[in-house]
This record gives C-alpha cells, structure tokens and sequence, in this order.
C-alpha cells in the first residue's frame, strides 16, 4: 500500500504546543477532532492561534452534520463522480513553486445534474477527497494547495452561484487548507459579476490570489508535461487514478499520527 514518504508528518518544534494546545481547548469545547492528522492541520493551519483553529472545527463539524460527509465511503464518492462528472476534474501535478494543483473544467460544472440533496452530498465528499488528495502529508499541508479553473464555455446563462455557496461552506474557514493560488483561466466578459459574488463568500485574500490568464500562459507556473491536453499539456494519467495513489497517502498519514502519542 502507498505509504507517506519518512519525515513528512513530523511536527516542526513550535507545532507540537500548537498541537497540544488545541487538543485540550477542542475538548473542553465538545469539539474533538475526527483525528489527530485534522487536529495537527488546524493547528498548522491557524499557525497556533486556537481561537482561529476552534473556528474552523467548529464550522467544520457544522458541515459534516449538514451533508453527512463520513457516511459516504470513497468508493462510494467515486462511483457517483464518474457517474455524474467523469472528466470535470484533473490533476496537474506540482506547480514550480512546489505546490499541488489540481483543475476543474468550468463549462462540465452541469448544475442540471444535480437534482437532489444527495447528489450535494456526494459533491461536497469528492471536494473533501480532492482536497485531502492534494494535500496528503502535513508537509502538503503546510505548502497549502493551487486549483485551476478553466472557464473557458462557460457563459451567465450557464453559470450557477450554488457550486460556489456549497464549496464555500467546506473550503472557507472550516476544513485546514491553504487555498495558495487559484490559476484562473479563460475568465469570460462576465468574470467581473462573478467576483462580486465571489466578494460576498470569501476573504479579500483569499481572492488575492486568484490569478487571471488565458491558457497559454499557464505553462509559466506548471510545466506542460503535467498539464492535460485540453490545456496545453501532454499529460494523459487519469484523475481518478491519480487521486487514487494520493488519497492513500492520506489514509496512511491519518493513521500514522493516530499511532503517534508523542
């Protein structure tokens, strides 16, 4: 099975008070963390402030009642993935300042095919998957993570904000990931009525760092042997594969700090 390479869950000294500190304030709060791989990534992720980090757990755990994300196995997640939005997604491996980036094709965000609360919930858990896949060690999580969207043929009469107000309520100030930069490519005429909307669901800088381009210049920051076709590339590994080999780094990240008791 995929293993996490050595020393890439190792806290650095200052993380493990952070840790520590946490742990105890989570507690007598109600809030534990689901596992001690989340616990060390709020705490990295608030840099030790445990007001920040008890935020973030607490919305956290909202999230998780809502769409009852650990019901759905992974298995499970993927069927409906493959079913519903087979080539939506693709990994692009590492950009050149080391951070994992994976990309989403606007124009297949299909709002039509949602047609249930269900189909939100198996939506949600393949975001949580993909994000947990792009950072799978608590070194990834330091680095934070990069996403691409690609707007190309997407048009207002085809855009809908509810994809943006349902990510939001797990990638804003709820599950611990650093959203580092976000390759925005294609916008349409229309982009600046969705950054409106965008004002009103994330932080001035979270949306700093969104980075406008067509898609020629993408491959200034990622090298075209990681890019898919469509973009430019000569990639052609499956994102599903992909996310596959990552997500059991995940797994065996989690369980390697639960087997940590120092």
């Amino acid at each position: 099975s995929a293993t996490a390479p050595a020393g890439l869950n190792a806290l650095l000294a200052e993380e493990v008070g952070w840790v520590q500190a946490l742990d105890v304030a989570s507690r007598e709060q109600g809030i534990p963390p689901p596992t001690k791989f989340m616990l060390a990534s709020w705490a990295i992720q608030a840099k030790g402030d445990v007001k920040k980090a008890l935020t973030r757990m607490g919305n956290y755990r909202k999230v998780e009642e809502k769409y009852r994300l650990s019901e759905i196995s992974y298995e499970d997640a993927t069927a409906w993935a493959k079913r519903t939005f087979p080539t939506m997604n693709y990994g692009a491996g590492e950009n050149k300042d080391g951070l994992f980036v994976y990309g989403a094709r606007g124009a297949e965000r299909d709002i039509s095919k949602m047609k249930s609360e269900e189909d939100w919930r198996y939506l949600l858990k393949n975001m949580l998957i993909n994000i947990q896949s792009a950072t799978p060690t608590l070194s990834d999580v330091r680095k934070g993570m990069g996403v691409i969207i690609n707007m190309k043929g997407v048009s207002l009469m085809s855009y809908n904000r509810e994809f943006e107000k349902r990510s939001a309520e797990l990638t804003t100030n709820a599950y611990p990931v650093k959203m580092k930069v976000i390759y925005m490519l294609n916008p349409p005429s229309f982009f600046g009525v969705l950054l409106g909307f965008a004002k009103m669901l994330f932080s001035a800088k979270a949306l700093s760092r969104i980075k406008t381009m067509p898609t020629e210049e993408l491959s200034q920051y990622i090298e075209q042997a990681q890019l898919p076709p469509d973009l430019g590339g000569t990639c052609t590994e499956d994102w599903f594969d992909q996310r596959e080999q990552r997500y059991a780094v995940h797994n065996r990240s989690v369980l390697e700090l639960a087997g940590d008791q120092n």
